[in-house]
C-alpha cells in the first residue's frame, strides 16, 4: 500500500502541467486536496505464537489502548458533478507510542483507497458557504514503526465513514471515523493490529 502511494505521488508529479490546466473552480472535474488536522487512536494487538493466540495493547495492558498526535489526509479524484465525486484517498494517524519495553516509537496508521463523497442538499450543493457532505471510503490498511528497520508495514483491510462542511469555496472541515485491521505473519506466527482513529482535518481543495 505505501508503494502504491508513493506511485500516485509520483504519477501527479508527471501530470501537473495538465493538472493546473484543469483547475477551473467548478467541483466537476479534477480535484486534489490535503489536509492537516487532529487525531485520536484507539488500538490493541493480537499474536498468534505457534498457534497460541494472545491479545495485548503496546502499554502491557489487556485490552484497548489510546494516543493522540496530529493527522493527514490526502485525497486526487473528480467530481462526476458538483454534488458528487470520486477519489483516492490516504488518511493517516500520527503517534508517539510506548510499547512494552518502555521505548517511545513513531508510528503511523490509518486507511488508502478508493471513497465518495456527496453533498448535502443534493443539487443545491453549489451555493456557499451552505455545503455541508458525507463522505465515506474502502481499502487497505496499514500499520508502520519506521524505527523498525527490519520490519515491513503492517498490511490489510479498512474503511472510513466521515462528515464534512465546505464552509468556504475550496476549504472544508471534516470528521472521519477509520477502523482498520493491519498484521504481519512471519513463519508460522503472527502479529495483527487492530485501530480505531478519529480524525478532524481542516482541507484545501484545489478544482
Amino acid at each position: 500500500m505505501l508503494k502504491f502511494s508513493a506511485l500516485m505521488l509520483y504519477a501527479m508529479v508527471l501530470l501537473l502541467p495538465n493538472i493546473v490546466f484543469a483547475l477551473d473552480g467548478d467541483r466537476k472535474g479534477f480535484q486534489l486536496g490535503l489536509g492537516l488536522g487532529a487525531q485520536a487512536t484507539f488500538y490493541s494487538s493480537a499474536a498468534s505464537v505457534s498457534g497460541i493466540k494472545d491479545s495485548f495493547a503496546y502499554s502491557g495492558n489487556r485490552g484497548t489502548d489510546f494516543m493522540a498526535g496530529i493527522s493527514s489526509d490526502f485525497k486526487v479524484g473528480f467530481g462526476v458533478t458538483s454534488d458528487l465525486e470520486f477519489h483516492y484517498f490516504h488518511k493517516a494517524a500520527w503517534n508517539v507510542l510506548k510499547n512494552s519495553e518502555n521505548d517511545y516509537l513513531n508510528n503511523f496508521n490509518g486507511v488508502s483507497g478508493l471513497g465518495a463523497t456527496f453533498f448535502i442538499p443534493f443539487g443545491m450543493s453549489n451555493v456557499w458557504p451552505s455545503a455541508p457532505f458525507l463522505s465515506a471510503g474502502y481499502g487497505g490498511a496499514f500499520w508502520a514503526v519506521p524505527q523498525k528497520t527490519l520490519s515491513s508495514p503492517f498490511a490489510g483491510k479498512g474503511y472510513y465513514v466521515g462528515i464534512g462542511y465546505e464552509f468556504a469555496q475550496h476549504v472544508r472541515l471534516q470528521l472521519d471515523f477509520l477502523s482498520g485491521s493491519a498484521s504481519e505473519t512471519i513463519a508460522s506466527d503472527s502479529i495483527e493490529k487492530r485501530f480505531k482513529n478519529i480524525l478532524l482535518s481542516l482541507s484545501v481543495m484545489a478544482y
